[in-house]
């Protein structure tokens, strides 16, 4: 519209879709509430094609259903790779007011079952909010036009509706600040409102085409349905079984929220993805600082990922890895910038669990109180307000942070080297963020390649955080879950898009408190003090974040580090006394290099409460000296005989690397013998032996888990004793889920290839304070190595007290 509209003009094209929309919708609600289960198991019964053609001819054919996931996001990169600019065609305007109504999607089992039973069982207010939400991708990309205000009016949807009183025009004004709209019972711009009818008059059109289409030789018509008894209201399939152990998936809590019942802000859900996240960044340090071979791992992975082995325009390679000396340097480089990425990530995830208990202690303060008051609430609500504005700012801002690495990641990593080009710059590059990167022709590109470059380059770019939940998540979890395809991601690139998952599922599930976010976010655009109080706590958190990600090593500590990768930690191998001898020269390596590392640390006062404190919650475990057996079992075996795991092809490359990899190894010598003891922060090696963390108190007078022989197994490796008759192995993933549930825990897929493993009953009894972890999967991979297992099993010690004599098998 070209000018404002009038009252009258909005009335007279909502009226009519208000009556539709509610005559569909009392009739789908009598068809649901009488034949759900007929419904569900004729559909159910159904092969794909008879869906298919029930689903088309339900829709129309003006414009005819969308047939791939997500058409919106289909169109944008097809538009993109074939560089189309013209985007006027409306036809293709129905992908984006109806993103999640294609036949990839409805054909499958759940979705249409999810969609009936919400639609008719709840009344169409109840979606109005998800409803226009699912145009933002659209509004953006500047496919849906852009509409007139109607100023002064709102256009409301309570939640106890009816045909008469639904999407009604009333006045509103501002009573406390200018610009802001208290949302309470779901008030939008009219606007807004005319979107939300046109999209609800078809879904509900739809559906109950849909139900009549399956129900064909039953009678539909509304005064045989009023003469019916409803129906018990059948249970709905909504569960992932993966190895046996039922696992709820965050893609399967996304998809429920999209066709059933839109999700509710859950204040417990916020804290344990937090909780969690913070709990996974202290141990991955730890592990650096006990385990050399965590150490070179880590250290080699991101030296494969960094842009020096990019070639430039004219096809030649990067000074950085031109000689033996720069690889050197370079390596001493990648372990500052991996070291400092850690740090950073433990005072990150910490800083943000602040953020989040200080909303939560402010929610539910406020909250508790009856402040639902239309004139009052804006001003009763002033720290519930800054806190929830300030954590959404740390959120966003460092999610941000993370995608502008991921998107340089994924350019570097192995898989798509051949793709792009580096200008250099002569000198070793420390942040990502600056590297300039020139790409080649998209046309050279397969369809799975481009697809993971546009989404962490084109759908990233969105300044809208909304946009990576709902699309840059979903879609490089549909390219993760595909065999071919997933080779593509690293497991680097995969751990990095995990921290971005979850940051991303955090900012969705905070825009979810309604109607509350709708306020507070329209006040600090509004308010020149309040938006002045927020940015003040933002820059305070940097001023500390900036001097972290400026540390320095010093420069004992980057020859140790570099020599550390060289080292050979044999702790998949049989004991023996030169196998022990050598790990505990390489533990002993280690020790002194973070010795040098928290001296620094120290000196430039950056040992703040988590990263000082973090290292007194567990002693570390060296390796015993050699004992000699009293008698030795010649069984004919030897090490060469210990058949080693096969790694997979990304895998292969990181070996290839070690083996390859020259260092100038400095004369450094191991300390054999501990230090004494000093303040905390001194080092992993100068801690108290004997000293147990104050969280594991009591643990171990716990009793043990029965568990049967498959699960038995699992725990055996992941707690492995040096020294065991028990040869190390690996452990399919598949069993660590089903031994993880058995004992009692709920399991989640996250993003990435992070897994959420949450304390149940079981688990509560024993550990009434026990919370919830973390765990990367061996992306791409699906057996565990020994290392890896026996850095869950540690984890899993320290968070839960666990060791090998808790588990006995039944």
């Amino acid at each position: 519209m070209a000018d404002e509209p009038s009252v009258a003009q909005v009335q007279q094209q909502a009226e009519p879709m208000i009556k539709r929309i509610w005559d569909n919708y009392s009739a789908l609600r009598d068809t649901v509430t009488r034949y759900e289960s007929v419904i569900q198991r004729r559909w159910i019964k159904k092969n794909k094609p008879k869906r298919q053609t029930v689903l088309e001819s339900a829709w129309g054919s003006s414009p005819p259903i969308a047939t791939v996931h997500r058409p919106d996001v289909a169109y944008m990169r097809y538009r993109l790779r074939r560089g189309i600019t013209d985007a006027s065609d409306p036809q293709k305007r129905s992908y984006f007011m109806w993103p999640d109504i294609s036949l990839e999607d409805l054909c499958n089992t759940e979705p249409l079952l999810l969609m009936l039973n919400a639609r008719g069982r709840s009344p169409p207010s109840t979606f109005a909010f998800a409803d226009i939400r699912s145009t933002g991708f659209g509004f953006r990309c500047g496919i849906i036009e852009e509409l007139k205000e109607l100023k002064g009016w709102n256009m409301r949807f309570a939640d106890q509706d009816t045909s008469t009183s639904y999407a009604k025009l009333v006045p509103w004004k501002d009573d406390h600040r200018p610009g802001l709209r208290v949302q309470l019972c779901q008030d939008f711009n009219p606007m807004e409102g005319l979107w939300i009818l046109e999209i609800q008059d078809r879904v509900y059109q739809f559906l109950l085409g849909t139900c009549r289409l399956i129900l064909h030789d039953l009678p539909t018509d509304t005064k045989h349905l009023q003469t019916l008894a409803a129906e018990p209201e059948p249970p709905l399939p909504t569960v992932l079984f993966k190895g046996d152990a039922a696992a709820t998936s965050l893609m399967i809590s996304r998809y429920e929220a999209t066709y059933h019942l839109p999700a509710e802000f859950d204040v417990r859900r916020l804290r344990d993805l937090t909780e969690a996240k913070v709990a996974e960044s202290e141990d991955t340090l730890l592990a650096l600082c006990e385990d050399p071979g965590a150490f070179a791992y880590k250290a080699l992975e991101r030296y494969e990922h960094r842009p020096e082995h990019l070639l430039d325009a004219g096809g030649k390679r990067h000074i950085g890895i031109a000689t033996p000396e720069n690889r050197d340097n370079l390596m001493v480089v990648t372990i500052a910038c991996m070291l400092r990425h850690h740090i950073v990530a433990v005072e990150t995830w910490g800083m943000l669990l602040d953020k989040v208990n200080h909303f939560v202690a402010a929610k539910e303060e406020y909250l508790g109180r009856d402040y639902l008051d239309y004139n009052t609430v804006a001003v009763l609500l002033p720290d519930l307000e800054l806190s929830y504005l300030s954590l959404m700012m740390h959120l966003r801002m460092a999610l941000k942070s993370d995608l502008r690495m991921v998107k340089t990641s994924v350019h570097v990593s192995p898989p798509f080297r051949h793709l792009s080009r580096c200008e250099p710059s002569g000198n070793l590059v420390e942040i990502f963020e600056d590297v300039q990167i020139e790409y080649l022709d998209s046309k050279k590109m397969t369809d799975a390649e481009f697809s993971l470059v546009w989404v962490l380059r084109g759908v990233a770019k969105i300044d809208q955080m909304e946009m990576v939940a709902s699309i840059c998540v979903d879609e490089f979890e549909r390219l993760a879950r595909d065999p071919q395809d997933r080779k593509l991601i690293t497991s680097f690139l995969a751990e990095q898009f995990s921290s971005i998952s979850i940051k991303a599922e955090m900012n969705r599930h905070l825009v979810l408190f309604q109607p509350y976010s709708a306020i507070f976010t329209t006040a600090i655009t509004t308010d020149a003090v309040l938006c002045s109080k927020v940015a003040q706590e933002y820059i305070q958190s940097s001023i500390f974040m900036d001097r972290l990600l400026s540390f320095e090593l010093p420069e004992t500590a980057k020859k140790i580090g570099a020599a550390l990768v060289k080292m050979k930690y044999p702790v998949d191998k049989r004991p023996s006394k030169s196998n022990t001898e050598t790990m505990r020269a390489a533990e002993a390596t280690l020790a002194t290099f973070w010795e040098e590392v928290f001296a620094q640390l120290r000196r430039d006062d950056l040992l703040r409460s988590r990263l000082g404190a973090i290292y007194t919650k567990r002693k570390p475990e060296q390796t015993p000296e050699w004992i000699e057996p009293l008698k030795k079992e010649n069984r004919g075996s030897s090490d060469a005989n210990i058949p080693e795991a096969r790694g997979d092809t990304y895998t292969g490359q990181l070996e290839e690397k070690m083996e390859k990899f020259t260092l100038t190894n400095p004369k450094v010598k191991p300390k054999t013998r501990p230090s004494k003891p000093t303040a905390v922060g001194g080092g992993v090696a100068n801690r108290d032996a004997n000293a147990d963390p104050p969280e594991r108190a009591g643990r171990d007078l716990q009793p043990p888990f029965q568990v049967n022989s498959r699960a038995k197994k699992v725990f055996a490796m992941l707690f492995h004793e040096h020294g065991s008759s028990q040869l190390p192995g690996e452990i399919p993933w598949t069993e660590f889920l089903y031994a993880m549930h058995h004992i009692g825990f709920g399991v989640e897929k996250l993003g990435g290839s992070s897994w959420l493993f949450k304390p149940g009953p079981t688990i509560m009894d024993r550990l009434p304070a026990a919370q919830p972890i973390q765990i990367h999967d061996p992306h791409p991979r699906s057996k565990v190595r020994f290392w890896e297992a026996r850095r869950h099993g540690r984890r899993l010690e320290t968070r839960y007290g666990f060791k090998a004599d808790t588990f006995r098998e039944e």
